[in-house]
């Protein structure tokens, strides 16, 4: 049986899997309150982190393993960055009690329903920067469109 997300997310696992200068920044981030929008689904964390710029973060549980993906140039490369580090501490330290549960699909439809064209299109473009099946999902789909 797999491992929940909650058993997996420890700080133990965070200070495993990032390198030390990661650690280290990271756990600034989150003491310094750099972690924002801080949510859980009950298999997803997810959060945007601000440093120089504004980064957003998932966390899961994988085949009984983190698996993680950042929005930052070293979580485009695959690797646990400050900002994967930032979110987990602060996730850990707030447990569940204190993260809200993210809305039902419902409720994501209709606020989606409430936005300009123009914020649907940067909010689509911009998890598709960290998703590669979407990206490749939307390519198709503008190809076929041109053709």
């Amino acid at each position: 049986m797999a491992r929940s997300l909650a058993m997996i997310l420890t700080r133990r696992a965070v200070h495993r899997m990032a390198d030390a200068a990661s650690l280290e920044r990271g756990a600034d981030y989150a003491a310094r309150g750099r972690v924002h929008g801080l949510a859980h689904d009950g298999e997803v964390v997810v959060a945007e982190v601000v440093g120089s710029r504004r980064y957003r973060v998932r966390l899961w549980a994988e085949d009984d393993h983190l698996a993680h993906v950042c929005t930052c140039p070293v979580g485009e490369d695959g690797r646990f960055c400050k900002h994967c580090v930032a979110v987990g501490l602060a996730w850990v330290d707030a447990r569940l009690a204190a993260v809200p549960d993210l809305p039902a699909p419902a409720d994501v439809r209709t606020y989606l329903s409430t936005l300009a064209p123009e914020a649907l299109v940067e909010l689509l473009m911009e998890q598709a920067a960290a998703d590669e099946r979407l990206r490749r999902r939307l390519a198709l789909e503008a190809a076929r469109n041109r053709a």
